[in-house]
């Protein structure tokens, strides 16, 4: 579905609420992050006191060393609901071997899973890098995620296109000739730079 018209308007009766910071993360495993997680907790407006953690949205972000060299993320709004079956219980993924969530200096986090690591700014504004070794053996960006790109979105007398109800948004950056491939069966071209899935 398509949110915005352009880069930066947003269409009629839609309503995004963007993560601004990481204010608050789980390092597995403690808490509710498991081993080799890191769980993020990212309002959708900057905490600046205690007052500013009343009343306001949030995304929950849970990074996994799934296998190794690679990493699942999963975005959340309200994870809870009633379960609309049939359905069946499916153990939790081991974690990747040597797969590891960790703190570093001024407060930056990081989740490594083979030669893929993320990294997670905790100040805004909001930013999560994913890196992986080039050639040379020298850490490079592989893709991010940021400001105004990560979202829960509310719609409400939206255009027909856009049905009401609360979605979850994420926009990975791409650079120059880079392709996207898969996304389950669609019948439309292979290739999935400019559609909207």
């Amino acid at each position: 579905m398509k949110f915005f018209d352009g880069n930066w308007l947003v269409r009629k009766g839609v309503s995004p609420h963007f993560a601004c910071e990481a204010y608050d993360a789980d390092i597995g495993p403690s808490g509710e992050a498991g081993e080799g997680e890191l769980l993020l907790y990212c309002p959708d407006r900057p905490i600046e006191g205690r007052g500013g953690t009343i009343d306001g949205g949030l995304l929950t972000i849970r990074l996994t060393a799934y296998a190794d060299g690679v990493i699942r993320v999963r975005l959340t709004h309200h994870a809870g609901g009633r379960g609309r079956g049939p359905a069946f219980a499916l153990g939790p993924p081991s974690p990747a071997p040597g797969g590891s969530a960790s703190a570093g200096p001024g407060g930056a986090l990081g989740l490594r899973s083979g030669a893929i690591s993320a990294r997670v700014s905790r100040k805004a504004p909001f930013l999560v890098e994913f890196l992986g070794a080039g050639a040379d053996g020298r850490e490079r960006r592989l893709t991010w995620t940021g400001e105004r790109r990560s979202a829960w979105v509310q719609a409400s007398g939206a255009p027909d296109d856009v049905p009401d109800g609360t979605y979850v948004l994420e926009q990975l950056a791409l650079g120059v000739g880079e392709l996207v491939y898969g996304l389950g069966e669609r019948f439309t071209p292979f290739v999935k730079n400019g559609q909207t899935v």
